[in-house]
């Protein structure tokens, strides 16, 4: 323990260590004070004892020891790994993989070997701790309804067929597609079209500006 001790001073005065190396030094501190209980436990215990043991997920064991458990030599090994790194770790890799099976999903589906992508669902909800897995999935009749269709909510129907002249902007009306300076609009201020309309009021230079009587010809 004092050799430890020493190494983590003599490391941290030369500056800070990596991760992984601190690890490895707790590692062996933790061990080498095991040891030394483990000593203290064949020398000095005369009465059985029962311990607890934690394993994963909190589940929890009881064990009777005899003093004649512990005679003999022992190796100590500590492992600082918690459960919270284990599930992350899991979890991660369950994540990728569904990644990966729902980009291919579509090559193996055109070669005529589709993947089962709720197999790799139901892996990413085991790696949460999730039993119940399926209340995500909706039945077998909804799913085929809503497929290929994102975005509509289930149960709804689809769209039907548009009509034909139905856009999906609507139709405007034809005085203002045309604009205010069109000759074709109703409502327009092109100049040709003002002088269009004075020459038909004045009857027109063929008729010699006879006012606006049919034929040219004055009362």
């Amino acid at each position: 323990m004092v050799k430890t001790t020493l190494v983590l001073t003599n490391k941290d005065a030369t500056g800070l260590l990596p991760m992984g190396e601190c690890i490895t030094l707790m590692e062996e501190a933790y061990a080498d004070l095991g040891r030394q209980f483990l000593l203290l436990y064949q020398q000095y215990l005369r009465e059985d004892r029962v311990v607890r043991i934690v394993g994963r997920q909190g589940a929890e064991a009881y064990r009777t020891i005899t003093p004649l458990d512990l005679q003999g030599d022992y190796d100590v090994t500590i492992d600082v790994t918690s459960d919270s790194l284990m599930r992350q770790e899991r979890r991660a890799e369950k994540n990728s993989l569904l990644q990966i099976a729902a980009q291919v999903q579509p090559v193996f589906a055109q070669s005529g070997a589709p993947l089962n992508l709720k197999a790799f669902m139901e892996g990413a909800l085991d790696a949460y701790d999730i039993q119940d897995k399926e209340r995500y999935f909706l039945p077998p009749q909804v799913g085929a309804a809503t497929a290929g269709q994102p975005g509509q909510p289930p149960g709804q129907p689809p769209p039907g067929p548009q009509q034909p002249g139905q856009g999906p902007g609507g139709i405007t009306a034809p005085n203002l597609a045309a604009g205010p300076t069109s000759p074709s609009s109703p409502d327009t201020l092109s100049p040709e079209a003002s002088m269009q309309r004075m020459m038909a009021q004045s009857g027109g230079v063929s008729n010699g500006g006879g006012g606006g009587t049919p034929g040219g010809f004055g009362g």
